[in-house]
């Protein structure tokens, strides 16, 4: 923890606040929990990312939004939620870990090379058991707003296993 006694801070534009806040600590860990995806492209959260990481030193976490961030806060159309979730995260990864963002999807036609690559944990909200599962194919971990603690998530998603966590939250490296 750095001065404060703080482990982490949750604040709107997260991003911008991370490069700040990273560029002045040195052990804080940075997380967006949950980022709109609607409204923020995936090369635009890649370039960013990269951004804050460069002075976070690996420090810097990304999750991604839910239907109440994009229409509710946003006012956005969340049409077609999982098969765009899954494109976004493929985009990200491909321009977050191997610095080239070349995608032909239904929602993305993208290529664009980034400078570098940085292995940036990408994580994702999910609430219902298909959206668990594809976090769980695609992401590095699950978020979810609504039961923070353990015994409240499993009350509230009974259908949610331990399977259906990403390999790297089963077995952490």
């Amino acid at each position: 923890m750095d001065e404060g006694g703080r482990s982490g801070y949750r604040f709107p534009d997260i991003l911008t606040l991370f490069a700040a806040a990273a560029a002045h600590t040195e052990r804080i860990r940075l997380g967006t929990a949950i980022e709109p995806m609607y409204s923020r492209h995936p090369l635009v959260m890649a370039q960013q990312a990269l951004a804050v990481d460069d002075l976070a030193s690996g420090r810097l976490g990304i999750g991604t939004s839910n239907r109440m961030v994009i229409e509710d806060w946003h006012g956005l159309k969340f049409s077609s939620p999982l098969p765009y979730l899954q494109e976004y995260i493929e985009v990200l990864r491909r321009a977050l870990w191997k610095e080239s963002a070349t995608y032909h999807g239904t929602f993305f036609q993208v290529a664009f090379p980034l400078s570098r690559s940085a292995q940036i944990p990408l994580l994702t909200s999910a609430l219902g058991k298909k959206a668990l599962q594809l976090a769980g194919e695609i992401a590095d971990g699950v978020l979810s707003w609504t039961c923070p603690a353990p015994i409240c998530f499993r009350r509230r998603f009974p259908h949610y296993t331990p399977e259906l966590e990403p390999v790297s939250f089963r077995h952490p490296h």
